[in-house]
């Protein structure tokens, strides 16, 4: 029987541009100058920033809007399909552009339905918040939640660019800015120590909204990621160790129901798992947290058990081992296997 041997082209998506500022959404017109064949321009946004979606598609003349409700519920195969439908009533095609204007749900459920509609088109991220400014919108990962299993559905997807123009922060609870600064952190934490002694010195600033300091705290993020993404896009190896804190926050996260945020899950579960590993430095990290007003510990009322049980679905595990990747000390880090007894002694 004669056996064949077909070799696909290698994957390379293009470079794109990550645009950071004050100002720079007037920037997307000589962004999409530069796309060829466009039909349709459809802008997807969460319905809690209507005025802004507004503004974008004006920017780029469009007229084509799709809402999407707030909230890590509409991370779903059911929205997922909807979406499509809609896409299909507008007319849309291999040529259609998608811009999502949202936080770290929109750029992984649109990024999610840019890569799979029609086999794949062209997306555009406007981020809306601190978190999906440093981390969600880069790196073109996407994903849908099924059940309680968070981002088990997904592909890599990357965006034509991303577009993180400070003046969409104004109105951004201060929370929700600390809660985006949590993933700077972690990355410093775990890869660049220069980096964290620079948040340790600017962080009152960054916090106070400062612009110099806010633009840079987002250039940093953007960077540290963007160095690991062009190691390891397809999430196979370094880009593991941007999981920092997420082992156990991404249980916390999905047993809350996402009642309890990304950002603050994945803080609870950075102190644990630097507890878990006897991280050297680890009392700087958790100096800066409080800081920032995020939570450190476990609700007393999520039974231990359980959040194990979540974590033998998690994406990290080989082999059958639960694992984390966690820093031995600042701006140094690696993988580390988590045992249950561990973990219930931990708590």
């Amino acid at each position: 029987m004669p056996t064949l041997t077909l070799t696909p082209p290698s994957h390379s998506p293009q470079p794109y541009p990550i645009v950071i500022g004050k100002g720079v959404l007037n920037d997307l017109p000589a962004i999409m100058k530069k796309m060829d064949s466009v039909d349709h321009i459809v802008i997807l946004y969460d319905r809690r920033i209507e005025e802004l979606a507004r503004k974008v598609a004006s920017i780029v003349s469009t007229k084509h809007l799709l809402a999407v409700e707030s909230g890590e519920q509409s991370k779903s195969l059911t929205e997922l399909e909807r979406l499509a439908t809609e896409l299909l009533n507008i007319g849309a095609s291999r040529s259609t552009v998608l811009i999502t204007v949202g936080g770290g749900m929109m750029t992984d459920l649109g990024g999610f339905l840019a890569s799979i509609f029609m086999r794949g088109i062209r997306v555009i991220h406007v981020p809306t918040s601190m978190l999906a400014m440093v981390d969600a919108a880069i790196g073109g990962k996407t994903a849908v939640e099924v059940g309680m299993v968070k981002n088990v559905l997904g592909t890599i997807h990357h965006p034509w660019a991303i577009i993180s123009d400070i003046d969409v922060l104004a109105k951004l609870p201060d929370t929700q800015l600390a809660e985006g600064i949590v993933e700077v952190v972690k990355e410093a934490a775990m890869l660049d120590e220069k980096t964290f002694n620079w948040l340790e010195e600017a962080m009152p600033k960054i916090l106070a909204r400062k612009e110099v300091e806010l633009i840079r705290c987002i250039e940093e993020g953007a960077r540290m990621k963007s160095v690991v993404v062009q190691a390891d896009d397809r999430d196979a190896s370094h880009r593991h160790f941007l999981n920092f804190g997420h082992t156990i926050g991404h249980a916390v996260e999905a047993y809350s129901k996402f009642s309890i945020s990304h950002g603050k899950a994945v803080s609870i579960g950075m102190a644990y798992e630097m507890k878990i590993a006897a991280t050297e430095g680890a009392d700087r990290v958790i100096a800066l947290l409080q800081l920032m007003k995020m939570p450190l510990r476990i609700p007393a009322d999520f039974p231990p058990a359980e959040l194990w049980k979540i974590m033998q679905n998690d994406k990290k595990k080989k082999a059958g081992v639960v694992r984390m990747f966690v820093p031995s000390t600042i701006g140094k880090g690696g993988p580390r296997s988590l045992s249950e007894k561990e973990f219930l002694a931990s708590i």
